[in-house]
């Protein structure tokens, strides 16, 4: 079952912040590799400038799909 909330209007994700949610920010570098970046805080993975790559929240061994980032 998704931890998003399904009243949200189109295009927004929004979800109720548990003790145990984590986060994740995965992509590609502007010189090809790839990254991962952890924390159990949103506001400082969001605060991560993605050139091409995903925001992520963890929560039970799961990853659900927050945003996607695709700058050509």
């Amino acid at each position: 079952m998704s931890p998003f909330d399904r009243t949200a209007p189109r295009g927004v994700k929004r979800w109720q912040e548990l003790e145990t949610d984590s986060y994740l920010a995965t992509g590609i570098t502007r010189n090809g590799k790839r990254f991962k970046l952890s924390s159990h805080t949103w506001f400082q993975i969001s605060c991560i400038n993605i050139w091409r790559g995903s925001y992520w929240l963890v929560r039970d061994n799961h990853r659900w799909l927050i945003r996607r980032v695709y700058n050509g």
